[in-house]
């Protein structure tokens, strides 16, 4: 791996970590960035399921159990880091309804009582 490379992926390991680490947190773009794409888990439980179903439509390569599975995963991975949002701005407007949300669509999930209209 080139240095070039080394720096860059150390660089963006660095700025992730702050999600990892309990009450850090992060002012670069990559931050702001990342906790835009993830505003949509702090929402109300009508705009999270109405976004669920749009992230689903995205991968019609899936089956219904297999991409249910597959978030799973990731809402289980959400659920146990200190912080899902790096920034404090959207941490302290989303983070503990994001929780609520996350935690509801695990159990969702698991008792296998969500429906796709695929």
């Amino acid at each position: 791996m080139s240095r070039k490379r080394k720096r860059y992926c150390k660089s963006t390991f660095d700025e992730i970590v702050v999600n990892l680490q309990e009450g850090a947190t992060g002012e670069d773009d990559l931050h702001y960035l990342i906790d835009f794409d993830l505003a949509f888990l702090g929402d109300s439980p009508d705009a999270f399921v109405a976004h669920e179903m749009a992230m689903r439509s995205e991968h019609p390569y899936l089956s219904d159990m297999e991409y249910a599975m597959k978030r799973l995963k990731t809402f289980r991975f959400f659920i146990q880091i200190p912080n899902i949002y790096a920034t404090k701005e959207l941490r302290d407007k989303y983070e503990a309804k994001a929780r609520v949300n996350i935690a509801s669509e695990i159990e969702t999930l698991q008792r296998g009582t969500r429906a796709y209209d695929t």
